[in-house]
């Protein structure tokens, strides 16, 4: 595999994108899928594969409902929104609701799920708003995954609410639903996205550590204190740290930047004014001896990359002081991937000559930060879960308000 020319834009499609990409083509099923409707004989072969519970008894009882029915009036039910109520089910039994109640919640449930799942509308009329056009295929299927994304938050929100709430509360949250999907949907796009990342750092920074959100680069490096080139200097005078995470006298520990949605842009242009901006910040921040680290819009969507970032925050929190195990580890890991053919890579001899500087300096922030680095370069094989891990079971001295 040869490798790419450091001047190619990186891949770091918006994963709704991807997504969308995929349903477009008939890869990946949305809960508004119709094929996913079927009778009741086909529901119980569906799901008897997977639920070793009496699939009849269940519709008899009406805790599985259908949502539509066909020409001839035959009932027809949605697989994956029964998936979700049935393993909902088993915290509502829990609670100890009667069937009664079990019910009327499914009665809801199904109906409502089903209505929010297929109503698009707001996204189409904001996509006809803002580009005086319908949608073509690409972009429908586009909208549908942010409209499914948005139902799910309020799934999981609503459910909460239900195990909560008394029996002549349900049509109170049904009403409260449809409030909560179209601000979810406003969210995605009005800095949503960034503050996914504020939970996880607000979750993990804790006091007496202190963090700030869109605080100008100049409140924590010199502008006069370096020659710096046009590009930095623009920056420093004119540019900010997406969140900048302080020790508890406010001195500079970690910077983070959030490459999000419409981060690179749309045109070429504009993909590589991105890219030399980036790279004049993390030229900036290296000569100022300031920890980078960039994070991709993955990293406020989806769950395993948001554990991940958890992850190392915590790490990075509990280790600025006891590095000296990241060195070894790093030492470990970068031999390994510079014997692997697959993995030869001109950045691996940078980071560990950096390594070597950074130790020197006793620079125990950006040791930290270069785990995240070799993240980025073994991607999309990282070890850093494995590596973290390995920190965890490493003792290491309670430092956290240090």
């Amino acid at each position: 595999m040869s490798e790419a020319s450091n001047n190619d834009p990186p891949n770091r499609e918006d994963p709704f994108v991807a997504i969308a990409r995929l349903v477009a083509k008939g890869e990946w099923g949305l809960h508004d899928d119709r094929g996913l409707l079927m009778p009741k004989e086909e529901l119980i072969e569906a799901l008897k594969a997977r639920y070793s519970r009496d699939i009849q008894q269940l519709i008899d009882n009406h805790l599985i409902v259908p949502v539509e029915q066909d020409q001839s009036g035959i009932p027809l039910y949605n697989t994956l929104i029964c998936f979700d109520f049935l393993k909902f089910l088993e915290r509502i039994e829990q609670a100890g609701f009667p069937l009664v109640f079990q019910q009327a919640i499914a009665e809801m449930y199904y109906d409502l799920i089903w209505q929010l799942c297929t109503d698009i509308e707001y996204e189409v009329m904001h996509f006809k708003q803002q580009y005086g056009r319908e949608p073509n295929r690409l972009q429908l299927a586009h909208l549908r995954v942010i409209n499914e994304w948005a139902v799910s938050n309020v799934i999981t929100r609503m459910q909460d609410d239900i195990l909560a709430c008394k029996p002549e509360e349900l049509d109170m949250i049904r009403k409260r639903a449809a409030k909560w999907k179209k601000a979810t949907l406003k969210g995605a796009r009005l800095g949503y996205a960034e503050g996914e990342i504020e939970k996880i750092v607000k979750a993990v920074w804790r006091p007496s550590l202190q963090y700030f959100r869109e605080r100008e680069i100049k409140a924590f490096i010199d502008p006069k204190g370096y020659h710096w080139t046009k590009e930095e200097g623009r920056l420093i005078w004119g540019g900010h740290f997406d969140f900048a995470l302080c020790n508890e006298k406010g001195i500079l520990c970690l910077a983070i930047d959030y490459q999000g949605k419409g981060h690179y842009g749309k045109m070429k242009d504009e993909t590589r004014y991105a890219n030399r901006r980036d790279a004049a910040k993390r030229s900036l921040c290296e000569k100022a001896g300031v920890p980078l680290i960039q994070l991709s819009a993955e990293h406020a969507f989806l769950g395993n990359h948001q554990k991940l970032f958890q992850h190392f925050l915590a790490v990075f929190r509990d280790r600025r002081h006891d590095y000296t195990p990241v060195v070894a580890l790093l030492r470990e890991r970068v031999h390994l991937d510079s014997s692997d053919s697959t993995l030869t890579d001109h950045r691996l001899a940078n980071l560990l000559h950096r390594l070597d500087i950074y130790e020197m300096q006793g620079n125990g922030n950006s040791i930290l930060v270069l785990l995240w680095e070799l993240h980025q370069i073994q991607a999309p094989l990282s070890s850093l879960p494995t590596m973290l891990d390995k920190l965890d079971r490493t003792e290491s001295p309670d430092l956290h308000g240090v």
